[in-house]
């Protein structure tokens, strides 16, 4: 079973859990801003589509649309993508360089890390491994079942457990082509 087999199962999961479920007015309003912000962003460029940022051989782009850590997944399995998982301190400035390339700046944001499954263990939603971390001193600290991960946290503008119903923006990541 490949990374993306894993990657579905484990947010199929989670979201049957029932855990991460939104109001479903909210639910409707999500839907019809993100399909109209996203349709005509359609041809590539270096491998990656319009407005999406190569680094590495991955493709990254920032949604301004604040959404629960669920929805913002959803979003991104539209777009053959998931939210970001980051291995590199390089990887991770380049991500906040995303954010920030939208005149925000560093606006706290969704990545793909959750501990949803097993408390107190990190993965990657898109099923890679959790080889770097970025943690403001003292977190992750779980204070009331917080099981995802936002970045540009604080002062230092680093990583914060928090809980997944909260909405924030999020950047989602794709293999180049």
């Amino acid at each position: 079973m490949g990374p993306l087999s894993i990657s579905v199962l484990l947010f199929t999961a989670l979201v049957l859990s029932g855990g991460f479920a939104a109001p479903r007015a909210q639910e409707q309003r999500e839907k019809s801003v993100i399909i109209e912000g996203y349709m005509e962003n359609t041809s590539a460029t270096q491998g990656c589509p319009s407005g999406w940022q190569k680094f590495n051989s991955r493709c990254f782009h920032y949604i301004s649309q604040k959404t629960s850590w669920v929805h913002a997944q959803i979003h991104c399995i539209r777009f053959s993508a998931s939210l970001a998982s980051i291995h590199s301190l390089q990887e991770y400035r380049f991500v906040q360089n995303v954010t920030r390339r939208l005149g925000n700046n560093f606006p706290l944001a969704w990545i793909g890390g959750t501990d949803a499954p097993q408390e107190g263990k990190w993965i990657w939603v898109d099923g890679t491994p959790f080889d770097f971390t970025k943690w403001t001193p003292g977190e992750p600290n779980n204070r009331g079942g917080e099981n995802c991960l936002e970045m540009n946290f604080g002062d230092q503008k680093l990583w914060n457990d928090i809980s997944c119903k909260k909405y924030n923006p999020s950047v989602c990541a794709r293999q180049a082509s």
